[in-house]
């Protein structure tokens, strides 16, 4: 679409110049209107080969963190002007805890990029869990699911707001606790994919 754009503003602006210089002296007045249409189309391709260009980095970025995800997480195709990123609990963090791992913090220092790139959305973290209640060791600190989705949604705020200094004011933090499965959890299989986190970054407009 972005090359499509290109090549019809450049032949218009062609076609307009060429045109007018052919029809002689006494069109020069709107030779001059059409120098000035011809020079703001110009403009006009230059922001929008500069916005591709911008696009095609954040898409490189993304898909750069991506290959470092794939076959660990779930993704999910990004509606126009809005990134969603789910991640997986067992790659984030060990088991029962809200401590991120190793490969976590490499994950969410990739992703930061892109927020960083996408400065002026808002980022939803929410927290997701499987039916299964906390056992008796994290009962006390998570009484429910609820609880402990937005522990873990918080444990990657802390991270992305005070190691990579993103703007504590676009995060928004949610727990679904169990109630919003991608599959049905009657299997341990099952219950690995709804553990996740999921990552929205958003114009606040949407």
């Amino acid at each position: 679409m972005v090359s499509t754009t290109r090549g019809l503003v450049t032949l218009t602006a062609s076609f307009l110049a060429v045109a007018l210089v052919g029809c002689g002296e006494d069109l020069t007045p709107q030779l001059n209107q059409s120098k000035e249409r011809v020079k703001a189309l110009e403009g006009e391709l230059a922001q929008a080969n500069n916005r591709a260009d911008q696009l095609d980095q954040e898409k490189a970025e993304l898909d750069d963190a991506l290959d470092a995800l794939r076959g660990t997480e779930l993704t999910e195709t990004p509606k126009p002007k809005e990134v969603s990123v789910s991640l997986r609990s067992d790659v984030l963090f060990g088991s029962g805890s809200v401590e991120l791992t190793s490969t976590g913090i490499k994950l969410l220092k990739k992703l930061s990029r892109i927020m960083k790139k996408r400065s002026e959305q808002s980022i939803r973290i929410e927290g997701h869990t499987d039916n299964v209640v906390p056992d008796a060791v994290l009962k006390d600190r998570y009484p429910s699911n609820w609880e402990l989705g937005a522990a873990r949604a918080a444990s990657l705020v802390h991270y992305l707001t005070w190691t990579e200094h993103i703007n504590p004011s676009r995060f928004v933090v949610v727990s679904h606790g169990q109630y919003r499965p991608v599959v049905p959890n009657t299997n341990g299989k099952a219950r690995k994919k709804n553990r996740r986190v999921k990552i929205v970054m958003y114009d606040e407009s949407q």
